[in-house]
């Protein structure tokens, strides 16, 4: 008997697991085979949908990720308004203009963009990057003092902090019509563990050389991620006979 998901896996793992099994099955043409082809397609959707669902379980810490690039393109934003402020300072005429110039268009851009929306923050911060990186412009930040770094400083927050707020956004999107994980994981596991299996378990005996190899990498596939359920598992066990919080 081949082995079998455990029913102690979680949902990351059957979700991970699967992708590979049906990776691996994708690799080959099953369309001879009819109930295979049925198992795998309702597989893969079935597969699809609980990686879909374990992405909405985690908007809560996609939102916590989006309020942390936030502050920290807040923070950069308002620390490359200081170093240009400061260069206005300087006994260097030159220096001055190009900062007060670099000034105007920071103003132009809102000083206040790091307390507008997401969206909006995003859309000040992009296009005031754009025009820091015209011609014009980096020339004059080229000159000014610890400038440079700032810029590009708050470039890569910027960046972050779109990703963060589209990956919430998408979280967002598929938010109804969505299944608990842990329904679906034992909808997945149920595919593969009482109709995948037994179906290739019967094709071997009477077809190895085209069916052993695919059951082989599949249960190979399985026993790892059981072995990685074990390990979570008995580490948590342990934790608690020790009363300390598992991690």
């Amino acid at each position: 008997m081949t082995i079998n998901y455990y029913h102690y896996c979680d949902s990351n793992e059957i979700s991970t697991g699967t992708s590979v099994i049906v990776g691996e099955l994708d690799k080959k043409d099953w369309s001879a085979d009819q109930i295979l082809s049925h198992i795998i397609a309702d597989l893969g959707t079935t597969n699809k949908d609980l990686t879909r669902s374990i992405e909405y379980s985690l908007s809560g810490a996609l939102a916590e990720n989006l309020r942390k690039e936030d502050e920290i393109a807040d923070n950069d934003f308002v620390c490359l308004k200081q170093f240009v402020k400061a260069n206005t300072y300087l006994p260097d005429a030159n220096l001055v203009q190009d900062a007060v110039d670099v000034w105007g268009l920071l103003k132009s851009h809102n000083l206040n963009l790091h307390k507008q929306s997401c969206e909006k923050q995003l859309a000040l911060s992009k296009a005031l990057l754009g025009n820091l990186d015209s011609a014009q412009f980096k020339a004059k930040i080229a000159n000014l003092i610890a400038v440079s770094p700032r810029v590009e400083k708050f470039k890569q927050s910027t960046s972050d902090l779109e990703t963060a707020y589209s990956k919430i956004m998408e979280a967002n999107a598929v938010k109804e019509n969505i299944t608990a994980p842990s329904a679906l994981k034992n909808e997945v596991r149920k595919i593969v563990n009482e109709r995948l299996l037994p179906h290739l378990e019967n094709a071997v005996k009477a077809m190895p050389e085209i069916y052993q190899e695919i059951l082989g990498v599949i249960t190979e596939t399985i026993e790892a991620v059981n072995a990685k359920a074990q390990i979570r598992k008995s580490i948590r066990s342990k934790a608690a006979a020790e009363e300390i919080p598992a991690e």
